[in-house]
């Protein structure tokens, strides 16, 4: 507004110039009236001024009406209402100027009217801002910009509605397999059953005593008489005997007294196990009591905290006067293993008379552990047996010694204190070799590793072949079980031999820890040897080294054993030790070894071991089935081993391992 100010008021100052000029003027004088090029200045000035042609225009255009309304009055409205009143007043003045031009047109005198134009002046006062003008049209849309940065993460939304069910997912895996329950109560007795066939006649039994005597007969005719003979003198009366000794009973051989039974389970952590009782009679006070105990043991570790269990063989509920015959199971990582053990032992200093056997189960002093008695109720058999063994070596065969400790953590060599002294009286006889006691391969990390006990005779391997087992584990492990090792040996010369335990790294596998023995003092560990003599109809045995089988079902490749019975009621003692194993990547997984004859099971019943491992397994360790068979008819029969899956279960089956190397043994011995 200043600016338009200043080039009003210079314009008004030039138009009052003009007007005098007209004014003063003759009418002969030449006048020159303001046409185009002051009109054209006039848009120059405002061009000068406004920078644009079309605003210049514009403002030559400004209606510069009287009546124009100029609202309330302010110091700009002031001004511009004296801007528009000189405009009004130019206008007057040029519409003379054009008349008075006309005028002297008409006249033929040509006259000129000189208008002088004084110097613009300096600029106005710039006066306020008008009013906004009307929005125009839209330009042209120009290039899209590039994107500018990434605003801050605004603040979460309210949670929208729940959208609709989806379909069923796929049918996860089957969770592990829970722990067996407790026994359920005992049902009700069944119907009873027909009445079998009569069994096969009995012996005859011991001559009764004399009957009374029988009243007199009638007296029979009186006989003549007879001469009377000559009466002799009587004879001199003869020296007094020595009294003689009330003789005691003895042993001749040994006896034996069995039980095998199927179950029931039982899951008790401290006490007595049910139905695992034998009762049996010792006739001198000099013999030896041989123990034997199979049945399938657990000892059960959620947290691998380290848990053990131990079973113990008494006698009248209290242990062996001698000293404990027992085995502990020991399990240092997370473990639920059902699995077939054997825990033996002599016992002496026991008195003449009727005795019991029992199995007491029990926590390891230091432990409180899960404990499990049997397995697969009614499927698993379990065996008790008591031998007594006459005191006179020459008379049984056996030799034998049992002892408590100590525990041996070497590597490689003989062991501390398993070492038996025995005479073999023949030259061609066999002798049985047997080793019972707590074995351990400890591992701290992943891979395999393998120990080897062995029984050595005078230092060295049996002359028919070795006899030992390799224990083999895979991962990290520090397990203490009980142990047997079982085998015959041939072709060794007759007179008085050392028999020991030695222990090594099976080769191949340098490093392994190898331990003998666990809780010194308190757990059992037996050395034995009895000499079987050439051609013995009674006692039938078979140990080869036939390699391994790794079928899951079916017959065990080399596992065959012909054997005779001579009577029909007397019972076949089986015994099978091999090295088997079952394979899992986890979960639960069993197989069961079952000793067949005549491709058929027992008559009495199954004779068998299960082995459940639970978890990612794959060791091979040696074990032993045993049972008694009864019923069975006198004559050649064949036993062999076979493997399979137990029902509801499945898994990779290994029976032996190392080829060539390992023995496994097979017997038959009648009772």
């Amino acid at each position: 507004w200043l600016l338009a100010m200043r080039r009003w008021l210079a314009l008004l100052g030039g138009l009052a110039i003009v007007g005098a000029v007209l004014t003063a003027a003759s009418p002969t004088e030449t006048s020159e009236l303001a046409g185009q090029g002051y009109l054209n200045w006039l848009k120059h000035s405002a061009t000068l001024e406004h920078g644009d042609k079309k605003e210049a225009n514009t403002f030559l255009k400004i209606d510069a009406s009287p009546k124009m309304d100029f609202g309330p009055m302010t110091a700009g409205t002031k001004i511009l209402k004296q801007i528009v009143t000189g405009i009004n007043k130019e206008k007057s003045v040029i519409k003379r100027l054009q008349k008075l031009m006309k005028n002297r047109m008409k006249g033929n005198q040509p006259e000129s009217i000189l208008v002088h134009v004084g110097q613009i002046g300096p600029p106005g006062a710039r006066g306020n801002r008008g009013p906004r003008g009307k929005v125009g049209p839209p330009g042209v849309t120009g290039h899209r910009g590039n994107p500018g940065p990434r605003g801050d993460k605004g603040r979460y939304g309210p949670r929208g509605k729940t959208g609709p069910k989806g379909k069923p997912g796929k049918q996860g895996k089957p969770g592990r397999r829970g722990r067996q329950g407790p026994p359920g109560h005992r049902g009700e007795v069944g119907i009873t059953g027909t009445m079998g066939a009569p069994g096969p006649r009995g012996r005859n039994g011991a001559t009764g005593r004399p009957g009374r005597q029988g009243r007199n007969g009638h007296m029979g005719p009186e006989g003549g008489h007879g001469p009377h003979g000559l009466r002799g003198r009587p004879g001199s009366r003869g020296p007094r005997g020595i009294p003689g000794k009330i003789l005691k009973p003895q042993l001749m051989r040994p006896r034996t007294f069995y039980k095998t039974r199927y179950g029931p389970a039982d899951g008790r952590d401290v006490g007595f196990v049910n139905g695992r009782t034998l009762a049996f009679t010792k006739v001198t006070d000099a013999s030896t009591v041989r123990f034997m105990y199979y049945d399938n043991l657990r000892a059960y570790s959620p947290h691998g905290n380290g848990n053990a269990c131990r079973w113990e063989i008494r006698v009248n509920g209290r242990p062996c006067p001698s000293g404990g015959i027992g085995g502990d199971v020991y399990m240092w990582k997370p473990s639920n293993n059902h699995r077939p053990r054997v825990i033996t032992g002599y016992c002496s200093r026991l008195p003449a008379g009727r005795h019991t056997m029992q199995i007491y189960v029990r926590s390891t002093p230091g432990y409180h552990t899960d404990c499990y008695t049997g397995w697969y109720t009614h499927q698993t058999s379990w065996t008790m047996e008591a031998v007594e063994v006459p005191n006179q070596p020459e008379r049984s065969k056996l030799r034998h010694i049992t002892g408590h400790g100590p525990a041996d953590g070497r590597d490689v060599g003989f062991i501390n204190g398993r070492t038996l002294w025995f005479t073999k009286t023949a030259g061609n006889s066999a002798i049985r070799l047997k080793y019972a006691d707590n074995l351990r391969v400890y591992s701290s990390g992943a891979g395999g590793h393998a120990c080897r006990w062995e029984l050595k005779i005078d230092g060295r391997d049996c002359p028919s072949g070795r006899i030992g087992a390799d224990a083999y584990i895979w991962g990290a492990h520090n397990n203490h079980r009980p142990r047997v090792i079982e085998g015959y040996c041939r072709n060794l010369p007759a007179g008085r031999h050392k028999l020991q335990a030695y222990v090594r790294p099976t080769p191949g596998y340098r490093g392994s820890d190898c331990y003998t023995g666990w809780y010194s003092q308190q757990t059992s560990w037996t050395l034995e040897t009895e000499e079987v003599p050439a051609g013995s109809v009674d006692h039938t045995f078979l140990t080869s080294y036939h390699g391994p089988d790794g079928r899951d079902n079916g017959l065990v490749n080399g596992r065959v054993m012909r054997f005779t019975k001579r009577r029909g009621n007397s019972a076949i003692r089986l015994f099978y030790y091999d090295n088997l194993r079952v394979y899992a990547h986890g979960g639960g997984h069993a197989c069961r070894w079952e000793l067949l004859v005549d491709g058929r099971p027992c008559p009495n019943g199954r004779i068998g071991g299960d082995v459940y491992i639970w978890g990612a397994r794959n060791n091979h360790r040696p074990r032993i089935i045993t049972g008694y068979c009864t019923g069975l008819g006198a004559g050649t029969h064949t036993v062999t081993v076979k493997v399979g899956h137990t029902p509801g279960y499945g898994g990779d089956c290994y029976t032996g391992w190392y080829t060539n190397q390992e023995s496994w043994t097979l017997e038959a011995k009648e009772v």
